[in-house]
């Protein structure tokens, strides 16, 4: 039977897996992009997070609610169906992003190397 403690320690876990990227995509984009270009990349990393995460994704959430199911207690569906909308799209732009930044990693770690004399 499920307790609070035990709902405490599955929503800690599933929060630190969430969290996760919002640490490591702004190291990662300052990692990549050269020095001249990272205020830029910062200022369109947030400006879209900000639009899909704050804008776009309760926006959708409340529409299907309102106009496919029609009734306020199905928000929960409504979450789930978004969710499945969305993550084949996520999971695509992840697979077509990949390569790219695994080659400026790459470089990047040349770079550092050669600068370290190793």
């Amino acid at each position: 039977m499920p307790t609070a403690n035990l709902c405490l320690v599955m929503l800690a876990c599933a929060h630190l897996f969430i969290l996760v990227p919002f640490g490591l995509t702004p190291v990662m984009l300052h990692a990549v992009v050269p020095n001249q270009m990272r205020g830029v990349i910062s200022a369109v990393y947030l400006f879209v997070m900000n639009i899909l995460g704050l804008g776009i994704g309760p926006t959708s959430v409340a529409l299907i609610t309102d106009r496919v199911f029609g009734e306020e207690l199905m928000v929960g569906w409504s979450i789930s169906l978004v969710l499945v909308l969305v993550l084949p799209v996520a999971l695509l732009l992840l697979a077509v992003a990949i390569a790219p930044y695994r080659v400026a990693r790459d470089e990047f770690q040349r770079s550092v190397d050669s600068f370290n004399g190793t």
